[in-house]
């Protein structure tokens, strides 16, 4: 996967549709990471660059508008 750069405007978009749609993302945790201990996703915490692959293929599709103004920078 190609690192996707984000402005601070898409950077929050990213991260409401993170909150709002992903369903490994609990309470900003990232379900996937769970060993016992709560890890906060790494997504959130990453500003300019996409770097989940979860994210990139099965969250993002969802937001057409937002993936074109993305892969588009």
């Amino acid at each position: 996967m190609q690192k996707l750069k984000l402005n601070p405007q898409l950077f929050s978009e990213v991260a409401d549709l993170i909150k709002t749609r992903c369903c490994n993302c609990y309470e900003e945790n990232c379900l996937l990471l769970d060993d016992g201990e709560t890890h906060i996703c790494p997504q959130l915490i990453t500003p300019s660059h996409i770097i989940c692959r979860y994210f990139f293929e099965s969250v993002l599709p969802g937001d057409k508008a937002l993936l074109k103004r993305i892969t588009e920078l």
